[in-house]
């Protein structure tokens, strides 16, 4: 399937991709959703740090020891996210062996 983009003609699908930068799924969907004039322009991408107004995380402090997200505090202690915001939403047992987790690495780490 030949295909014409920004008035350059490209014999296929696949060689109009690798040409643009994109993959084949979205010279498909350009062309039959959007204009596939606008392929492998890009659009602006926001940084991925330093932007305030981007930057969705929340710091937190558990057993002293400051983490820039609860992201951070999850692969600190090598467990999913979610079991870790869900365990510091509680103030349970999860909530003191989370803490208990972060004291006890901070020590072995700090020998």
């Amino acid at each position: 399937m030949r295909v014409r983009i920004r008035g350059t003609i490209y014999e296929s699908v696949d060689e109009a991709a690798a040409a643009l930068g994109v993959s084949k799924k979205t010279v498909y969907w350009a062309i039959n959703h959007g204009n596939p004039d606008m392929l492998g322009l890009g659009r602006p991408r926001p940084p991925r740090s330093g932007n305030a107004n981007l930057d969705n995380s929340k710091p937190v402090t558990v057993a002293g020891k400051y983490f820039p997200s609860i992201s951070a505090l999850a692969r600190f202690l090598g467990r999913d996210i979610s079991v870790v915001r869900k365990a510091l939403n509680t103030n349970g047992r999860a909530s003191r062996a989370i803490t208990a987790a972060v004291a006890q690495a901070t020590n072995y780490l700090e020998r």
